[in-house]
């Protein structure tokens, strides 16, 4: 929904950014403005992928889709807060996200990014702009790691890797969602050429 802040929690290869591609394309494609802000992978790499799914990324960018890459460690917090703001009152997204927190988290100290997320979340529901966060951490659906985030934002979803007979199967739930009933189950979900494909 309008102005709230999601936060997509799994380990490397769980999906984190093709869950958040899909997000920022079908929004563009739907006529929402949405800021990208990548911090791991550049540009080219991000249309590759999307291409791969076979996502309309070329249509979105022509309309509503707008990709920003930087190297947080060459940059100071308040500069990337202050960027970030700037592109905001700029571009004024109705959808932002930030791939990842993880990236920021690195190059700053823990303190100032729980601040930074702080800023971020009341400037994006002033804007009433619903964010999209990635955190690059294990989660067990049950406890989320990174406190700081995870007190601040609406929905949480946690993405995780499981052993079978078969080999290896990706997992995803809802584990948190403010102000509603949401559904408790584990979902089972793939990544393929299409993307990623979730089953009941």
């Amino acid at each position: 929904y309008r102005g709230a802040n999601v936060l997509i929690v799994g380990m490397t290869g769980t999906g984190k950014t093709t869950f958040s591609l899909h997000f920022a394309v079908a929004n563009a494609i739907q006529g929402r403005r949405v800021a990208y802000l990548a911090f791991e992978e550049p540009m080219d790499q991000l249309i590759r992928a999307t291409k791969n799914y076979g996502m309309p990324i070329e249509e979105a960018l022509r309309s509503n889709l707008k990709i920003f890459t930087w190297v947080p460690e060459s940059k100071t917090p308040v500069y990337t807060f202050l960027k970030i703001k700037k592109i905001i009152e700029e571009f004024k997204p109705e959808a932002l996200v930030v791939d990842s927190l993880t990236a920021l988290r690195q190059h700053m100290d823990e303190k100032e990014l729980v601040k930074m997320i702080r800023y971020l979340n009341l400037l994006t529901k002033a804007n009433r702009i619903t964010a999209y966060f990635t955190l690059n951490e294990e989660t067990n659906f049950e406890v989320v790691p990174f406190t700081g985030a995870s007190t601040m934002v609406d929905v949480i979803i946690g993405l995780r890797y499981q052993l079978n007979k078969e080999g290896i199967e990706r997992k995803m739930a809802i584990v948190k969602a403010r102000g509603s009933d949401h559904s408790r189950k584990i979902h089972r979900y793939e990544i393929t050429n299409k993307g990623v494909e979730i089953y009941e």
